[in-house]
């Protein structure tokens, strides 16, 4: 599929089983997969100068106690050809054991976001339909078991030397 052939397709709950079916049959051909779940703000903001313990623990408080609106997902391969993308509405139905299972069909899926650590923390509560974890190394320790490998591109992109 071309860039400029990308259609998002929104999966309501009229839709969807058929949409769900339509991702499932994309990742056995895209391995990855770039998310961005919207929520509805913060109940508690982090100062920029806050420690790292800190801001886990006000992304704990907000992700613990919101629920997101809106994932949005783009499958596509190693050669950056897209598969396809979609946003998942969540105000009329909750699509987490369907989720469930077509991620555990399809093994080895990387994970790509931008600046996404609330992003990796409401994903995770969605698929585990647990609390966050209570520390930053067991919230990493529970994403690399539940998702495999995640990359941040803020992250990578302000590593980067050269």
């Amino acid at each position: 599929m071309e860039h400029s052939e990308v259609q998002i397709r929104d999966i309501w709950m009229s839709n969807f089983r058929n949409e769900m079916a339509r991702i499932d049959s994309r990742l056995g051909t895209y391995n990855m997969i770039a998310f961005d779940m919207e929520f509805p703000g913060f109940l508690r903001n982090t100062p920029r100068e806050a420690s790292e313990e800190a801001r886990y623990r006000d992304l704990k408080f907000n992700v613990d106690r919101l629920k997101p609106i809106q994932l949005g997902l783009t499958v596509f391969n190693n050669e950056g050809r897209i598969g396809g993308s979609w946003q998942v509405n969540f105000n009329d139905f909750d699509v987490t054991n369907d989720l469930q299972e077509i991620l555990a069909n399809h093994g080895v899926i990387k994970w790509v976001t931008f600046h996404g650590l609330y992003d990796l923390g409401y994903l995770l509560r969605m698929l585990t339909q647990t609390y966050t974890p209570d520390s930053v190394v067991e919230f990493a320790k529970k994403v690399g078991e539940v998702l495999g490998s995640v990359y941040d591109v803020k992250f990578m992109a302000n590593t980067a030397t050269g």
